[in-house]
């Protein structure tokens, strides 16, 4: 059963129904379907997805936090290179204080995950949930 379960997930996360969700939530967007990631992004148990898309001037991540049909949280970034682009996820199991970084709301976890918006040219966005204002905050170095 257990089998059958991430069967689904996989597929979902490697199908367009992501990509078209996002493009009916948010329109005027070129949705990247092969970018689509899923994970628990929240700690909330459950698996939700982010796609990466590209608009005239800007990315724009949409994160489903509670599935395809439900409205997603919509994130923008201005300072990576549009064509280049790319959404991945990475792991939280780290002490932000060891690295001497103040990430307020951040969990470390070894089961949830956050989100590494990349370009190859400057620094990645490392995205986490913040857990105290319950929203996606981005750092980086």
């Amino acid at each position: 059963m257990a089998g059958l379960v991430l069967l689904a997930v996989l597929m979902l996360a490697s199908d367009p129904a992501v990509a078209a969700s996002a493009s009916r939530f948010v329109p005027g967007v070129k949705w990247k379907a092969e970018s689509t990631v899923s994970a628990d992004f929240t700690c909330q148990g459950h698996m939700q997805h982010a796609v990466l898309g590209i608009d005239q001037e800007q990315i724009v991540i949409a994160v489903f936090l509670n599935g395809a049909n439900r409205r997603p949280v919509v994130l923008r970034d201005l300072g990576r290179a549009t064509a280049s682009a790319f959404l991945e996820t990475e792991d939280l199991d780290w002490d932000p204080n060891e690295d001497g970084m103040n990430l307020p709301g951040f969990q470390r976890s070894k089961k949830c995950k956050g989100l590494n918006l990349g370009d190859d040219e400057v620094d990645s966005l490392h995205l986490y949930w913040n857990h105290k204002a319950h929203q996606f905050v981005g750092w980086s170095r």
